[in-house]
């Protein structure tokens, strides 16, 4: 026998085969190695994709302070203010995101009629936000001092500040979600400035507000930064593994204190595109970063991924295209590898060339 080479293509995780005639003999040994291998880029995000954070009306201290509205007055804003970042692949599409959801909102609350709620458990409503009966879109360009009341700062060591105006400061409170205070590392439920403008706890145990503004008030804008780097969130080993159904020589699969045995065809690391980082002045900087729509992770070079290939004849078989990644367990505290069929985009294929060639 020669060697043969087969091309598989699929529009989804899976290639089934089924020969009509073998490609190998039973009495043979051969050598199988992947030889070509195109795939899409993921068509979901790599993290997160919940709910990171929200936005509050900021409460006065001493006032009994509710979530769901069960004790009143609650803090709750009147338009949606949940932050759930969509598809993240790279910590800057994370802080645009952000910066987009503060600027939405920001928005909305000048346009929509009777979002701030009257009444001595808040402070009083600056005159950037004072109501205005008109679209948000329309006034984009002389509400910039409201829609800058909260920001995202990304520093070049993959850490995410939090930046509040001076308005920003006395309107508002990021609460953090339980995946927001491990991915963003932050202790407290809240991110509030107090009295001595620092980031302390916002409500007690009891759920009383027991932080206040400096006085005098800042008339700056002042910044909170997160203790995690976002690029350990980033990527926790994140692969591409093909599964087959061949008789390859199986290997083992360790993870924290459990061994599978596993019969896999090759596998890859996630590609990691690299942020580059440009300085326009003291003050603002440029990011540049390059985006892929196809990853080529063999094309005919050498590889590791070399099998032999025994009791076969090749005629029927199963591939299966995996993203393996490793997500944080609440119960376990501690990262457990997830392996599900690889995400495609809609109208995508990918595509493995195999190269079986008899062992001499």
């Amino acid at each position: 026998m020669q060697t043969t080479r087969l091309q598989l293509n699929s529009r989804d995780s899976s290639i089934d085969v089924y020969k009509s005639l073998p490609s190998a003999e039973l009495n043979k040994r051969y050598v199988i190695r992947v030889e070509q291998l195109t795939i899409p880029a993921m068509s979901g995000g790599l993290i997160l994709n919940q709910e990171l954070f929200s936005i509050e009306r900021r409460c006065v201290q001493d006032v009994v302070h509710s979530i769901a509205g069960v004790v009143q007055p609650t803090s709750q804003l009147q338009v949606e203010a949940s932050f759930v970042p969509q598809n993240v692949k790279t910590v800057s599409q994370l802080v645009y995101q952000m910066n987009a959801f503060f600027r939405q909102l920001c928005l909305k609350l000048i346009t929509a009629p009777q979002v701030f709620a009257d009444g001595v458990d808040y402070f009083d409503i600056t005159n950037e936000f004072a109501h205005q009966a008109t679209d948000w879109y329309a006034i984009l360009e002389t509400a910039k001092e409201a829609s800058a009341a909260i920001q995202a700062i990304y520093r070049s060591d993959g850490k995410i500040g939090f930046k509040f105006s001076e308005s920003g400061q006395k309107l508002f409170v990021v609460r953090m979600t339980d995946e927001g205070k491990r991915i963003f590392g932050w202790q407290h439920r809240y991110i509030a400035i107090d009295s001595n403008r620092e980031f302390t706890p916002y409500v007690s145990n009891v759920g009383v507000v027991i932080t206040t503004l400096p006085d005098p008030n800042l008339t700056e804008s002042i910044l909170c930064v997160t203790a995690n780097s976002i690029f350990n969130h980033g990527h926790y080993r994140h692969e591409i593994a093909i599964i087959t159904t061949l008789p390859l020589q199986q290997y083992v699969e360790c993870d924290q204190n459990t061994s599978i045995y596993k019969r896999q065809l090759a596998s890859y690391r996630y590609p990691n595109d690299s942020i580059q980082t440009e300085y326009a002045g003291t003050l603002f900087k440029v990011l540049k970063e390059s985006r892929y729509n196809v990853y080529v992770f063999e094309h005919a070079n050498r590889t590791h991924n070399e099998f032999l290939l025994t009791g076969t004849e090749l005629q029927n078989f199963h591939i299966r295209l995996m993203a393996r990644n490793y997500e944080w367990s609440e119960q376990q505290e501690l990262f457990v590898m997830d392996e599900k069929p690889y995400p495609l985009p809609v109208d995508s294929l990918w595509t493995i060339t195999l190269k079986v060639t008899p062992l001499q």
